[in-house]
């Protein structure tokens, strides 16, 4: 056996793994795409009960077993019935929760994405299939599109970059960290690139995550800041609570703290999915406008990227460039607002950074000119009755800068962006330039917090909270006192250390998320979200999920064996060609075989076992003569 088995060292065996990758291309129509691969057709036979035939024949005939489907899904807030559950497909046709077009519970698939993918994108402890991290934007409203690729296609995952969707005039691709991207949305001239202002933002809020609170009036804080940093606190004591522990997300790359209170999820718009309606109610007393548990606002604390500060002093801000963009619904009945503080009743306060104790320096400040300034509209300080009106102050000089546009009376959502560059600042609405000016010379930092929907004004004394009832004791402390609320919806909230140029401001009219990324890919599953507002995609000529040409690489690990078969020159002299055999009973051979210029060809090798048992042979493409005057190495390779 020594004259034929040779053991390998460990520098003979290379072990290589290596990625292949295989381009499928699978077109869907009516919610469904197949791919025919030979050698996985599967067998059908004539079944009486099915066919009514007498006879139960085998048939081959070689179905297509690859499908991609694609889904609808949509949050559906009501229970199951009991009548529901039992027979599957009883159930639901007779049901009243609506169904993908195979018969799935269009909840049922919205929960499960939900719940996989979109509990807390921002922590991977939570949620499946991470890529990108930072650079992965999740955001889940109450309906998506899925599109699920079988293992059997998409192997150990998706290639990345590899993802083509295309449908009517729009083409979406993935960017490598689980983005999918609408190529349509050219900003920066590149039809790839993905776009996302959320990751260079100061703040982000949008609310769509919101949406199985809808029709609730309710309070909440922002996730990604800890719980115990979302309350007041007095010596370690709460002596401002909010009594649900309801939380939505905050998307910047900072840990903002964001109170929102008294505030109701609203689903109406397709386009706007989930946003958040404010009632403009401003309390009956001075003393309950102190409280901020009475407001519908929200109130963002002010830490330090907030401070709009060249070199972090109180001097000259003119090179300190900001932005602030909201996208908002205006009531054109604002609630009735008295006049408390002067001239107060002229405007209702979207967002604003007032500081209402000290020299009265601010940033920004976006309003709405309300049907109080009728009488005296058409000043710079009041602004057009119906309008939007921004102002920045460095506690002597204000800017004034008002809109000409006249807010519609639809309800309809307006982008409304006021940005500062350099000593000018600008104010656009659905992306339309609408008044620009010189920014005052002076400071205009404070440390104020940022407040959604009301305006704070100092209350003229000094308060705080003796317990949990409306009793109060004087201390050194300022009370805050909070008017001029707004009325109206709002469904984004962002604020920038940075100018927004003319050409990104002109994209916020038609993409207000300012993004143009519109859902996921998760690699690892073969799954593919659509996750924004399906209005802005859903049309004659775009279906997006449902009639679309998909092509993606799957990916597939090869291992590449090769052994290195190292043959000394007198080794291997001996052939099993059973040719050589002189005399079968006596076990001889001829004699040519032992001479000294014998010398076999070598045509096969084998790879056995330490048990001897054969587990790989190589062919060689042509017989190599066995030499006995120098070493040979063959070289077997194979992959697995």
């Amino acid at each position: 056996m020594s004259g034929i088995f040779r053991k390998f060292r460990k520098d003979e065996i290379q072990i290589t793994p290596f990625e292949a990758n295989k381009e499928y291309t699978v077109f869907l129509s009516n919610y469904t795409g197949s791919y025919y691969e030979k050698g996985y057709e599967q067998f059908r036979v004539f079944d009486p009960w099915i066919t009514g035939s007498t006879f139960n024949i085998p048939q081959d005939i070689r179905i297509v077993s690859l499908s991609v489907f694609s889904y609808d899904t949509q949050y559906d807030g009501s229970d199951f019935m009991p009548t529901e559950y039992g027979s599957y497909l009883n159930v639901t046709k007779s049901s009243p929760h609506a169904v993908t077009t195979n018969l799935f519970f269009q909840r049922s698939i919205h929960d499960s994405i939900q719940g996989m993918y979109y509990t807390n994108p921002d922590d991977p402890c939570w949620t499946l299939d991470n890529n990108g991290y930072e650079k992965e934007i999740r955001t889940l409203g109450k309906s998506a599109k899925v599109i699920s690729v079988p293992q059997r296609i998409f192997g150990e995952s998706i290639k990345k970059n590899s993802v083509t969707i295309e449908s009517g005039s729009k083409t979406i691709t993935d960017d490598g960290f689980g983005n999918l991207v609408d190529n349509s949305i050219q900003l920066y001239g590149n039809p790839t690139e993905s776009i996302s202002f959320v990751t260079t933002s100061l703040l982000a809020l949008n609310f769509v995550d919101m949406y199985n609170q809808a029709g609730s009036k309710l309070s909440a804080h922002s996730i990604n800041a800890l719980a115990s940093s979302s309350y007041y606190r007095d010596n370690g004591k709460e002596y401002f609570n909010i009594k649900n522990k309801t939380r939505f997300f905050e998307r910047s790359p900072y840990p903002n703290r964001v109170e929102a209170h008294n505030i109701t999820p609203n689903t109406s718009s397709d386009a706007e999915q989930t946003f958040i309606e404010l009632d403009g109610l401003k309390p009956s007393t001075t003393r309950s406008r102190i409280n901020v548990e009475n407001q519908s606002m929200l109130k963002i604390k002010h830490r330090h990227q907030f401070d709009y500060r060249v070199g972090k002093t109180r001097r000259n801000t003119s090179d300190d460039d900001f932005a602030v963009y909201v996208r908002v619904s205006s009531s054109r009945f604002q609630e009735s607002q008295s006049a408390d503080f002067t001239d107060q009743y002229h405007h209702n306060h979207i967002i604003s950074k007032h500081d209402p104790h000290n020299r009265g320096a601010f940033p920004f400040s976006i309003r709405y000119v309300n049907k109080h300034a009728i009488q005296n509209s058409g000043s710079a300080e009041i602004g057009n009755a119906g309008t939007y009106q921004a102002a920045i102050s460095d506690g002597v000089d204000t800017l004034y800068l008002n809109s000409p546009t006249v807010v519609s009376t639809s309800n309809a959502f307006d982008s409304v962006l006021l940005t500062k560059s350099g000593s000018f600042a600008y104010l656009y609405v659905n992306g339309v330039l609408q008044s620009h000016g010189s920014v005052p010379s002076g400071s205009l930092f404070n440390d104020s917090d940022i407040i959604v929907g009301a305006k704070p004004n100092d209350a003229g004394t000094k308060f705080r909270f003796r317990d949990k009832k409306t009793r109060y004791s004087r201390k050194f402390r300022p009370a805050t006192a909070f008017t001029n609320h707004f009325k109206g919806g709002v469904s984004n909230v962002m604020l920038f250390n940075k100018n927004i140029t003319a050409a990104e401001a002109g994209w916020t009219a038609t993409y207000p998320t300012m993004e143009n990324k519109v859902g996921n890919v998760f690699y690892n599953h073969g799954i593919m979200t659509f996750t924004a507002p399906i209005s802005n995609y859903q049309s004659s000529a775009n279906h997006i999920f449902s009639e679309c040409t998909l092509s993606f690489k799957n990916t597939h690990t090869i291992i590449e064996h090769e052994y290195a078969c190292h043959i000394k020159e007198r080794e291997y002299g001996f052939t099993m060609n059973p040719t050589i055999i002189d005399d079968q009973k006596q076990n001889t051979i001829l004699p040519f075989v032992t001479g000294s210029e014998w010398s076999p060809y070598v045509t096969t090798i084998g790879l056995y076992d330490d048990n001897a048992r054969l587990l790989a042979v190589g062919k060689l493409s042509r017989a190599i003569k066995k030499s006995n005057d120098y070493d040979t190495t063959f070289i077997v390779g194979f992959d697995t």
